[in-house]
Parts: structure tokens; C-alpha cells; sequence
């Protein structure tokens, strides 16, 4: 009787039942007694720079944590068109405990924006799946509602777009699963828009 383990594609003999036991007996002596699970890895925050890369700047905002943190999500919790950031933690020592830290956005001069929340109600097609398209002088950018874009976490039916110096979208059209659209035009920046699902109805 061989003592390892086949894998169907290669026929390759694995060691990983041996090695598992193995590990995880190095794992118990560790985890609960003050060990980061990350290896006190701080956390990163990359800010564009317009196209020309990315900054490193997480500890400049304050938040480059070293506790462990295995959840982010973007929202703009007060509706001024700056979505911030909402992180869980998660501790074992030296007693379990997870946490919930909010970021707010208050960096200045960020230009114009667009926000557009799609809302299911009655019988309504599901916001997942959607796509939304904006056309204004800058040119097109294009969102999409989709789950499981974050470990363990859920961003909000909810779609943002810089605007930069652009005052007013030419379009927005949003195409739900299963085909139907809805298109809105000359909408003022700055602001958020409602859009229910297209058996209910426009606005």
C-alpha cells in the first residue's frame, strides 16, 4: 500500500498528508500567544498617481496597523462623494477580540464626481451583475456590481466615478442581468443618484 498521495492530473506521489500534521503542530505553539498571523506585516494603502503609478502612503494616513486585518471595504459613509474606509481586525492575544475602525475620506480637492446606487425593491431584478457606464467630457468609464470582490467582505450596491474637472455626465446607462437598460442623460456631478430596478420603475 503506498503512503502518499496521488494527484489526478500529474500521478505525482504527494507529501502533503505527511507534512500537514506537521505544520500544523508549528502552527498551535505559535497562534494564541502574542504571534501576528501576518508576521506584523503593517498594513498598505496605494494612492494613483494619475496614471503614472502608484505611492505606497499607508503610513501616512495612519493606517498602516500592525494588528491583523483581514476586511476593507470602500463607502462613502457621509454622502460628500469621498468614500472611506471601514476595517476589521481580528486578535488572539492577549484575548480574542475583532474591531471595527472607520477612515474618513477629508482629503481636499478631489475633484468632481458621480455616484449612482442601484436599489432592488418588490420584484426588481437584483443589483449583482449590473454595469454601469458614464460618458462625460473626460470620456468613459465603466463599474460593475459584483460579490466577492473582498475577503470576507461586501461592498455596497452602490457605484462611484471621479469626474475630475467635469461638471455634468452626457449618459449614464445601467444594463441589469438579463438585458434591460436604463439611461439617464445630462445628469449634474456632485451628487448621488437612485436607480431602481427596471420593473419598478426610472428614478
Amino acid at each position: 500500500m503506498e503512503l502518499c498521495h496521488r494527484t489526478p492530473l500529474t500521478n505525482i506521489c504527494s507529501s502533503y498528508y505527511f507534512a500537514r500534521p506537521y505544520f500544523a503542530a508549528k502552527s498551535a505553539r505559535t497562534r494564541g500567544r502574542g504571534h501576528s498571523f501576518g508576521g506584523w506585516e503593517r498594513n498598505r494603502l496605494f494612492l494613483s498617481q494619475s496614471g503614472r503609478g502608484f505611492l505606497e502612503a499607508g503610513h501616512l494616513f495612519e493606517l498602516g496597523l500592525q494588528q491583523d486585518s483581514r476586511n476593507v471595504v470602500a463607502d462613502d459613509l457621509d454622502g460628500d462623494g469621498r468614500p472611506d474606509l471601514l476595517l476589521a481586525t481580528f486578535e488572539t492575544w492577549p484575548e480574542k477580540k475583532q474591531t471595527i475602525k472607520i477612515f474618513r475620506n477629508d482629503l481636499p480637492n478631489t475633484g468632481n464626481w458621480i455616484g449612482v446606487r442601484l436599489r432592488e425593491q418588490g420584484a426588481g431584478v437584483s443589483p449583482v451583475g449590473a454595469k454601469v457606464t458614464v460618458q462625460f467630457a473626460g470620456g468613459v468609464l465603466v463599474r460593475q456590481i459584483v460579490t466577492g470582490d473582498s475577503y470576507r467582505s461586501q461592498h455596497a450596491n452602490t457605484v462611484h466615478f471621479g469626474l475630475g474637472a467635469a461638471q455634468e455626465v452626457e449618459s449614464l446607462e445601467v444594463a441589469w442581468i438579463g438585458g434591460k437598460k436604463i439611461r439617464l442623460s445630462k445628469l449634474q456631478a456632485n451628487r448621488y443618484y437612485d436607480v431602481r430596478a427596471p420593473d419598478v420603475g426610472g428614478l
